[in-house]
């Protein structure tokens, strides 16, 4: 199996060679560097614009909602907020959003609407407003606000997207970071989560990648003797389809246990991507002693920096972190490709009896 990852390595290697210089390369990673850089700025800009209960312009909005909020029974709708068609439907009790209208008044249940204009200074500078208008989205900012005003209670409700947040989980999170000790005890549990997340995602990945691999190589050896051969190949296609539906579970149990970690069908599949994209590039790509010793540890440390901020701020822009650090492995990946594998390739041609170093 070494030998066909060899193989794949020097006709990608040969072939990126031939058709982009050396100092273009170099600029390809040195923007992907900046574009990482840019992105990991606006997290952290709007992070503690967006995120931090304790920044933003929460006083105007806070006096408003509390005024509201002496009706026994409360909803409050953000209707026209934004644009016309970001409505969001907010309630301490979950039952009030599944009513119609004519029901809600049925039953005494007063809407108050309160309407936020997209120039208004609660969100930011210009920059950070086309950024939620045009590319975040709305929703973690919605979320942040109501959190930061009801202590992490009640549902939120997004009539374009047709979500419903349950934002009662924020309510543990903000209990966790009360007192000193509580906060030490939760960060361990984030750091012994993150380390377990890690080694059991990427050693499933690597397993099934390795095996998937192997049978199918067998299988193709096998193939072409029976073809040569004139052999019936028939048995031969079903004994491989069968051994490698046995690999199916395996894949859907890895998304199943990452969709139950962050409760996001979507961003589990795109850490999962990751992940493969990862295994894929080390296996084939990863071969001199430097890189060995150091792209795993890069990986794990950028992979640990990601779930550290999910799991700290469950309601935060996870999205944009999982963004920014597929671009810093970017990076990562085109330097040690650039440095470490380009270099050696040019300059020893990797001869077939050196593979892959291990010192």
């Amino acid at each position: 199996m070494e030998a066909v990852f060899f193989r794949l390595h020097q006709r990608f290697a040969t072939t990126v060679v031939r058709v982009l210089p050396g100092r273009v390369r170099r600029y390809m990673e040195y923007v992907s560097l900046l574009n990482a850089v840019c992105l990991l700025a606006a997290l952290i800009y709007l992070h503690k614009s967006f995120v931090n209960p304790k920044s933003g312009p929460w006083e105007r909005m806070l006096l408003l909602l509390l005024l509201l909020a002496i009706n026994r029974q409360f909803e409050k709708v953000t209707e026209g907020c934004f644009v016309p068609d970001k409505v969001y439907l907010f309630s301490l009790e979950k039952g009030f959003l599944m009513l119609r209208q004519d029901l809600r008044a049925q039953h005494g249940i007063v809407a108050t609407n309160v309407t936020v204009p997209i120039w208004d200074d609660c969100f930011g500078t210009p920059i950070s407003k086309w950024a939620l208008e045009w590319v975040i989205g709305y929703d973690t900012v919605v979320m942040n606000w109501l959190i930061s005003l009801y202590n992490g209670k009640g549902f939120l409700y997004s009539v374009s997207t047709k979500e419903l947040f349950n934002l009662n989980y924020a309510d543990e999170f903000l209990q966790s970071t009360e007192d000193w000790d509580k906060f030490v005890v939760f960060k361990v549990g984030v750091l012994f989560t993150t380390v377990f997340l890690f080694f059991t995602t990427t050693t499933l990945v690597s397993f099934t990648l390795r095996e998937t691999q192997e049978r199918m190589l067998r299988f193709t050896f096998l193939l072409q003797h029976h073809i040569r051969n004139r052999q019936p190949y028939a048995p031969l296609i079903f004994t491989h389809v069968v051994e490698s539906l046995v690999f199916v579970p395996i894949m859907v149990g890895i998304l199943f246990f990452l969709f139950e970690f962050f409760s996001d069908q979507l961003l589990a599949f795109m850490v999962l991507s990751v992940v493969w994209m990862c295994e894929v590039y080390s296996v084939i790509s990863v071969r001199t002693s430097t890189s060995i010793r150091f792209f795993p540890r890069v990986v794990s440390f950028y992979f640990a920096l990601f779930h550290v901020y999910f799991f700290s701020f469950p309601f935060g822009f996870s999205y944009l972190a999982l963004v920014s650090t597929v671009l810093f492995l970017q990076h990562s990946m085109l330097y040690f490709w650039n440095s470490l594998t380009t270099q050696p390739f040019l300059w020893e041609n990797l001869a077939g009896e050196r593979r892959r170093e291990v010192h």
